[in-house]
């Protein structure tokens, strides 16, 4: 956030359903917050709960309970979850993913390149900096 005026953030799916079995099933329930501007919301709350849904044989109560408490309308939340619209979204995203040979997540490219960053927030701060003066300076 501390760079919005100078970067683009873009997110985009790609559920390692061969690792943890309800990924995509994470992935219908942030996109379908986003439907009611929540993304980020759920997308933390899946998070920070991954170990009571990721599991799960019916993950989709545990997100009926995080669109209840992020005050969604849970009815347009259970139609989103299941519409096609979400279904495609996430399988587009998963579409460039591959494209682009992603291997696990996240996965961060800058300028189009894919970048290394540690778990460290200083790393990605560095990387974006470089980045913003160089655009600066080219112009």
């Amino acid at each position: 956030s501390d760079y919005n005026d100078q970067i683009y953030f873009q997110f985009r799916n790609f559920p390692l359903i061969s690792v943890h079995q309800n990924a995509f099933a994470g992935a219908r329930a942030a996109e379908a917050a986003s439907k009611q501007g929540k993304f980020w919301q759920m997308h933390d709350l899946l998070y920070d709960n991954q170990s009571q849904w990721s599991e799960s044989k019916d993950p989709t109560t545990y997100f009926h309970q995080y669109a209840q408490q992020l005050g969604l309308n849970v009815s347009k939340f259970e139609s989103d979850y299941a519409s096609n619209q979400v279904n495609d979204s996430i399988n587009a995203d998963l579409a460039v993913g591959n494209k682009l040979n992603i291997q696990g997540t996240p996965t961060f490219f800058l300028d189009g390149k894919q970048i290394q960053v540690t778990a460290s927030v200083d790393s990605f701060e560095t990387q974006i900096k470089a980045a913003i003066a160089k655009k600066h300076v080219q112009h």
